[in-house]
């Protein structure tokens, strides 16, 4: 069939046919049997996608209940597709192959008003999720669980660019979620989600409860990373250059300020992220610091304080009674801004 005056919507895979641009589509069709119709050697093909398989659909409402998709190319993915309907509620769906571009998905996840999904079961095993530009988790396999009230579970384990694994587990806990991430380059973590380009190395370890038993439905908890760098980072530098710290600053733009350990206790909410006493050290420079992220517009409110030299100020720090004096209290420093 020549289909190049159709247009074809998949907003599931972010992919549409405009009218005029060359398409074609065949099948073999079997109506013999009364309660399902068969479909098999069909071929989807158009100047961006290719799609080949088989599919069995319910006669009477038209759902589809098996598909296989020998190939699915469209854009940057390469994949094979299993789908199966399980229950009239929930749908199983797996994915292998070469390649998953996970960008648009992420990008609609941080958009969303918190719509519901069907339920669905997704198994994945991936050579390539496509995070963000340049960036990528390979060996990509997990599971997610997801119900009519949200994403129930989830298991994603992979390799980053760095070579480094990652690791994402969301599971209930009671009436609420737990949800830990663990990697051995948080930095790597950082680039591949598109949260911070300018951190180098660093074991991380993330653990947040989800409430969903609370109004808002917030989510709270800590996020600790040990043994990373900071390079080119142009708020830090514009910080350090107007407090006139101009050692750090040069360090900042060569090897980078090496950091021994980062805590952030955090609570996100209403697409606003708060956290309290957040602190990160090393033996130039240490930081505490307490604000909110609006994710919405952007907006950072943020105050602290940075102390040079951190180490000698944590000595003085730690001499009884006159290190209390001196200091301020754990965070702070004797020399400071």
């Amino acid at each position: 069939i020549n289909a190049d005056n159709a247009t074809v919507d998949l907003p599931e895979l972010f992919w549409n046919k405009p009218r005029g641009r060359e398409a074609s589509m065949s099948a073999i069709i079997n109506f013999d049997n009364s309660e399902v119709i068969e479909i098999t050697n069909l071929e989807v093909n158009s100047a961006n996608f290719f799609a080949n398989g088989v599919a069995t659909v319910d006669f009477n409402d038209g759902n589809i209940l098996l598909a296989r998709l020998d190939n699915l190319m469209f854009d940057d993915n390469d994949l094979k597709v299993t789908y199966r309907l399980v229950d009239n509620n929930t749908r199983l769906l797996k994915l292998s192959g070469k390649s998953l571009d996970l960008r648009p998905y992420i990008k609609q996840l941080q958009d969303s008003e918190g719509e519901s999904l069907p339920s669905f079961i997704l198994e994945i095993d991936i050579d390539r999720l496509i995070t963000h530009t340049d960036q990528q988790i390979t060996q990509a396999n997990g599971k997610f669980v997801n119900k009519l009230e949200g994403l129930e579970s989830a298991l994603l384990r992979g390799t980053l660019v760095s070579g480094a694994e990652f690791l994402f587990i969301l599971k209930p806990e009671g009436s609420k979620r737990k949800l830990s991430v663990r990697s051995e380059d948080a930095g790597s973590v950082a680039r591949a989600f598109n949260i911070y380009d300018n951190a180098i190395g660093g074991y991380l370890l993330m653990d947040a409860i989800l409430h969903d038993d609370e109004p808002d439905r917030p989510v709270v908890g800590e996020v600790r990373v040990k043994d990373y760098r900071v390079i080119n980072a142009p708020t830090l530098a514009h910080i350090l250059a107007i407090a006139s710290f101009t050692g750090i600053f040069e360090s900042l733009q060569g090897d980078g300020i090496a950091f021994s350990n980062f805590k952030m206790p955090f609570e996100f909410k209403n697409k606003n992220l708060t956290f309290n006493n957040a602190q990160t050290s090393g033996l130039s420079i240490g930081v505490n610091a307490s604000g909110s992220v609006n994710l919405d517009t952007d907006d950072v409110y943020m105050d602290g304080t940075i102390v040079p030299a951190y180490l000698v100020n944590s000595l003085l720090g730690n001499i009884p009674v006159v290190g209390d004096i001196l200091v301020g209290g754990k965070g702070e420093g004797l020399f400071a801004a």
